[in-house]
């Protein structure tokens, strides 16, 4: 066996974090009704609180709004609406004497432009309500759009969403995606007999039973009108109770949308007939407010359109939600969505339910020919986070579908990684000049840091800047990828589950745009690739799916499902002709494979087998082979490559006698053009490992990684390639104990007796400089 030469250099800089300290780790908090600490539970007012009336002036100037008008009013405040602690308001909006077909859109003050979406659309002469979800600003106020045309407006709000968290919260919103009928007046449900309620007539409805618990304060019904013989409205309280909420302006025949309703303690309502006329009431259960701070769901406002298409008579489509704008790809109870139909030729009405859900009985934004109509529903995406819209009508419609909101599930919040491995990536240079090297690396308190590195050469040009903090910390680790033009992507995953990403503003600066939210709710760190079209993130989910988050040509990024594999951990990617190889380990500790290919079509899976734990490592050997290397369950370091054919070898081979605590990594050596690899040992030391000749797959012994001095690892270590003033390297990085960054670079023998012979390279070790203290 050779003899190495070592030239171990150590740069002495202030480390992280005092030698020996403990480093305390947050405790996961528990899992409440306003998911995971962030409020968005609901509160029903005792007394509907009317923050706007353009027919009196209320709230503004006494007149009707002209076309494109944008009218601000005060909520915070008014009527019984806190000043404070208000995410969100539900509120009833009344449109009175349009004179054209318009459409209304409220939105919260400070928004210097309005949102893309509709929350009330009506036909000219049309007396009719909706209700909306809308995020209030931080003025209080929200502003009043409206589009064509003059109309009187009337805004109420009937509860809000508070962002008070945890145990001083109220209960969380429970959607009922069976939607079962509670009430029909011409059928006999809910009341003694049937019949139809006379104008100015109140029924009493039971509302508990069933799905709906004792104790809850609040119930969200789709409810209609039928048989109207005049227009009108209808006014709901609690039974007993005062301050009757205005919930539902009607037409002369059917008109309904979703409302809230505040129940009394027995959880009976009355429903009255404010109308001139008798009508028909028809109610089917969407949700339902809890008084339990540690059930239901959280609010969370995110507006956004949809869709707006045409759907043939009859049809359905099937529309992605969750995953996208941001969503998680779980954890969604239910999404607050405005239907509005437009263009239909025929009577009819739309039906919304998860997809791979029975379809419901319940109708939504009933309409009749001609008459454009809109209603607020809350629907739970079904399978691969997307919603099944049906057009129950004779003639095709076009449907408008806007995001208001949606509401978060209880989560358990990931732990913080504990000296999670550095990602490292070194991008092209411009010209003649040498690309910089740029680091990512969440700590043991939940904070990515972006290192910048301007020389290769010199490891003390490197600079650290904490990325700015988001709703929930992060765990590690990160990933790192660049785009073809050479800017860099990093995305990293928060303790929620759901991932962020920045990107670089130029590349080769050292400053990076915002952090934005792409969603997610996976269970796995990140894995990112590069393909023509830009980075792609990977992630496995808790079912062991695996979903990527790419951009649709002409449309947007979103995260859609790939595949269910069972798999239990990160993705490994490596680069191949078609696209991407996978490489990832399931739920029984085998190794899987398949090409992800350019155009995101997803290759067959191939079961490598194996007991593996953590993380495989991948090569692409001489003859673009793929070889992949693990640890095993007994912490042997085992490896199984291709054949010249793509076939692979039916066992795994055991490299030397070497027991591993992590899994490893692996390089091919650039300029011998053998494989090394590196992997921590039970005494938390690296050890090191090269080819005895290229694509060998024979295997020097086992060495330490500094065989002069100890340098004990605290978690795994990443290799990268690298470019110099010397040429083609790579450079080994690990986390110690102090949270300090280690960093080893390949060095070849330059002087000696070794000079010139195709001996195994020794490494230079450096202190890498620490980020600055704080964010």
């Amino acid at each position: 066996m050779i003899r190495r030469r070592w030239r171990i250099r150590h740069v002495v800089v202030a480390l992280a974090v005092a030698v020996g300290a403990v480093v305390a780790v947050p405790s996961a908090p528990a899992a409440l009704a306003d998911a995971a600490g962030r409020g968005g539970d609901y509160v029903p007012l005792t007394n509907m609180a009317r923050v706007l009336n353009t027919l009196n002036g209320t709230g503004t100037t006494k007149g009707q709004r002209g076309p494109q008008s944008i009218t601000p009013f005060q909520v915070l405040g008014v009527g019984g609406v806190p000043t404070t602690n208000v995410k969100a308001v539900f509120v009833n909006i009344t449109t009175k004497a349009p004179t054209e077909v318009t459409f209304l859109t409220l939105f919260r003050s400070e928004l210097a432009t309005r949102p893309g979406v509709q929350h009330v659309n009506v036909a000219a002469g049309d007396n009719l309500s909706n209700s909306a979800i809308v995020e209030v600003g931080a003025d209080g106020k929200l502003k009043l759009y409206n589009s064509v045309g003059k109309i009187d407006v009337i805004v109420d709000v009937l509860g809000y969403f508070t962002t008070i968290t945890g145990a001083a919260g109220p209960g969380g919103f429970v959607p009922v995606p069976s939607t079962p009928t509670v009430l029909s007046t011409a059928a006999g449900i809910g009341v003694p007999s049937p019949g139809l309620v006379p104008a100015g007539g109140t029924i009493s409805v039971n509302l508990l039973g069933g799905v709906v618990p004792a104790g809850s304060t609040a119930v969200f019904l789709d409810l209609q009108t039928n048989r109207a013989t005049a227009d009108g409205w209808i006014g709901a309280r609690p039974t007993g109770g005062s301050g009757e909420h205005a919930v539902l302006a009607h037409e002369n025949g059917t008109t309904a949308h979703g409302v809230m309703v505040r129940l009394a303690a027995d959880g009976r309502a009355d429903f009255r007939n404010g109308g001139t006329g008798e009508v028909a009431l028809l109610a089917r259960l969407l949700g339902y407010v809890t008084s339990v701070n540690t059930a239901g769901a959280g609010y969370r406002p995110l507006v956004k359109r949809v869709t707006d298409q045409t759907v043939a008579a009859g049809a359905t489509v099937d529309l992605p939600i969750g995953g996208t704008f941001g969503l998680p790809v779980r954890n969604i109870a239910g999404v607050a969505l405005n239907f509005t139909a437009q263009s239909n030729t025929e009577n009819g009405y739309f039906k919304a339910y998860g997809l791979g859900a029975a379809e419901p009985n319940s109708s939504i934004a009933n309409w009749n020919a001609d008459r454009t109509r809109s209603a607020l529903a809350v629907v739970k995406p079904g399978t691969d986070g997307k919603i099944r819209v049906k057009n129950n009508s004779t003639g095709s419609v076009r449907l408008i579908l806007d995001l208001q909101g949606w509401f978060a599930e209880p989560i358990t919040p990931l732990p913080i990684a504990q000296y999670a491995p550095t990602a490292v990536l070194q991008p092209p240079g411009s010209g003649t000049s040498l690309g910089t090297i740029e680091y990512a690396y969440v700590d043991n308190i939940g904070v990515t840091r972006l290192g910048h590195q301007t020389d290769p050469d010199n490891f003390l040009s490197l600079q650290w800047t904490a990325a700015p903090a988001t709703a929930d910390p992060h765990t590690g680790p990160p990933a790192i990828a660049a785009y073809a033009d050479g800017r860099v992507q990093v995305i990293a995953q928060n303790t929620a589950g759901a991932y962020w990403t920045a990107g670089q503003t130029a590349k080769g600066g050292a400053t990076f745009d915002p952090w934005t939210g792409i969603g997610g709710s996976l269970a796995s760190p990140p894995t990112l690739v590069t393909l023509s079209t830009g980075p792609v993130g990977l992630g496995v989910d808790a079912d062991g799916a695996l979903w990527h988050y790419r951009v649709v040509t002409g449309t947007t990024s979103y995260w859609r499902k790939l595949v269910d594999q069972d798999l239990a951990g990160p993705v490994t990617a490596v680069p191949v002709a078609q696209g991407q190889q996978l490489f990832a380990r399931d739920t029984s500790g085998a190794v899987r494979t398949a090409l992800y290919a350019t155009d995101g079509a997803m290759g067959a899976w191939t079961n490598l087998g194996g007991d593996v734990t953590g993380r495989p490592a991948v090569v692409v050997s001489p003859g673009s082979r793929l070889r992949v290397f693990v640890r095993a369950a007994d912490g042997s370091v085992r490896t199984k490559g291709q054949d010249l054919a793509g076939g692979w070898a039916s066992d795994w081979a055991t490299i030397g006698t070497f027991t591993a605590a992590g899994a490893p990594a692996a390089i091919l050596d650039p300029v011998l053009g053998r494989t090394a690899l590196v992997v921590r040992g039970a005494d938390n030391e690296l050890y090191e490992t090269w080819e005895t000749a290229a694509g060998s797959a024979a295997w020097e012994d086992w060495k330490r990684l500094n065989p002069d001095a100890s340098d004990p690892a605290a978690g795994e270590p990443t290799i990268a390639p690298l470019q110099n003033g010397s040429g083609q390297t790579w450079v080994i990085v690990f986390r110690n104990i102090n949270d300090a960054q280690r960093l080893y670079r390949r060095q070849e023998i330059t002087s000696g007796a070794l000079k010139g012979r195709a001996a195994t390279p020794g490494f230079t070790g450096h202190t890498l400089p620490a980020p600055p203290v704080g964010r």
